[in-house]
C-alpha cells in the first residue's frame, strides 16, 4: 500500500512532491546546520526524476563549496578578491591594515 502511494504521488504530483528517505538524505545533510525548506530545494535540485534517485555526488560537491569545512580557505580567496557564496554563517577574522580593498566599476 506504502509503495503504491508513493508511486501515484510520483506519477501525478511530481513537479511538486519530493520524496525524503531518511535513510538515504539525513547522512548528506548531517553537521550541515539548514533550514528545511532549503535542504528541500536542494534535494529537488539533484533528484534524478526518471529514477527517482538523488546524486549524492553532486549534492555532497555543491554543499561542500557553500558550506566549507575550512575557514582559511574563505579567508585566502576573500583575501585574494574572488567571489565567494556561502550558505551558512561564517564569521573570519583579520587585520584590517593588511586588507587591500578591490573596488569595483558600478557604473
Amino acid at each position: 500500500m506504502k509503495e503504491e502511494l508513493q508511486q501515484k504521488i510520483r506519477q501525478y504530483f511530481s513537479a511538486m512532491s519530493i520524496y525524503k528517505d531518511p535513510k538515504a538524505t539525513n547522512s548528506i545533510f548531517a553537521g550541515r546546520n539548514l533550514p528545511s525548506f532549503v535542504k528541500d530545494y536542494l534535494l529537488k535540485r539533484y533528484l534524478n526524476i526518471s529514477t527517482g534517485e538523488i546524486d549524492t555526488l553532486g549534492l555532497n560537491a555543491f554543499l561542500d563549496k557553500v558550506i566549507p569545512a575550512n575557514g582559511g580557505t574563505v579567508k585566502d580567496d576573500i583575501l585574494a578578491g574572488k567571489e565567494v557564496t556561502l550558505l551558512t554563517r561564517f564569521s573570519i577574522y583579520t587585520k584590517v591594515s593588511q586588507v587591500k580593498i578591490h573596488k569595483r566599476d558600478l557604473t
